[in-house]
């Protein structure tokens, strides 16, 4: 799947003398990962997870420059919608972290969602 291709690829970008060789029962990227809308953020709560995926997404985009293949990636934006004040709290808290990992986030107004999602 996805994770074993990024370990392959990496392992050969930066191991010269390594020889790599990837094992695939179907078609290289025909898994979950390639078939299905995959997910990559970077809003985790804990600071190393943080950094960590924002790494990763960081790589993600130049990767289709670097392997020239279209890997149609593309950012999109993700909406988490808070439906009492504890989802609102847990949501603020959140917020919280992702403005204090540097990691972009908005809180949105009721009539801002309405205007960006009719």
């Amino acid at each position: 799947g996805g994770h074993g291709l990024a370990t392959a690829y990496y392992l050969a970008k930066f191991n010269n003398n390594l020889r790599v060789a990837v094992l695939e029962k179907g078609w290289i990227g025909g898994g979950n990962t390639g078939r299905n809308t995959t997910g990559i953020r970077s809003n985790y709560f804990l600071t190393e997870n943080a950094k960590f995926y924002d790494h990763s997404l960081k790589l993600w985009e130049n990767l289709t420059q670097e392997l020239n293949f279209n890997l149609m990636f593309s950012q999109r934006g993700m909406v988490s919608l808070c439906h009492s004040s504890s989802d609102g709290e847990r949501l603020a808290t959140r917020y919280n972290a992702l403005r204090l990992n540097d990691i972009d986030g908005d809180t949105l107004t009721l009539d801002q969602l309405k205007i960006m999602l009719p």
